[in-house]
């Protein structure tokens, strides 16, 4: 089953943003890298005007919806879950981009380590993924 990685308003500035610096950004981070068209379980690619945009996982984690939504019955909280099929603590996928502009790799977001929990601090392994030596 493939996930579907979901961006943000927030994160779709940032990548603007961040696509809009690329021109002036130092050329220290690493040589030139080939456009790729394969998409694999860690990483999501897609292309965004000249760049390449690469949305790499760092994980998942459980959200506490009981500890978010202090002011909702339970009960009330639950059944809104279970009815979109949610559980108890609903996942959400973690996500860092690394953008290709055909001479640099600018990764945006470092990711959270363990900070957390267990399911997230997946991200040091996805550049091996990409064929990038870490």
């Amino acid at each position: 089953m493939r996930e579907l990685i979901m961006t943000t308003r927030r994160q779709t500035l940032g990548l603007l943003a961040a696509a809009a610096l690329l021109p002036i950004a130092p050329r220290f981070a690493f040589s030139a890298a080939p456009f790729s068209n394969v998409a694999n379980a860690g990483y999501y690619r897609f292309h965004f005007g000249n760049f390449e945009v690469t949305g790499l996982s760092d994980g998942t984690m459980a959200l506490p919806m009981a500890k978010i939504y202090q002011n909702e019955p339970i009960d009330a909280l639950q059944r809104k879950l279970d009815e979109n099929f949610l559980g108890e603590e609903p996942h959400i996928s973690i996500n860092a981009y690394l953008v290709n502009d055909g001479e640099r790799l600018v990764l945006i977001d470092a990711g959270t380590g363990t900070l957390f929990g267990p399911g997230a601090g997946k991200l040091i392994q996805a550049p091996r993924a990409l064929g990038i030596p870490g």
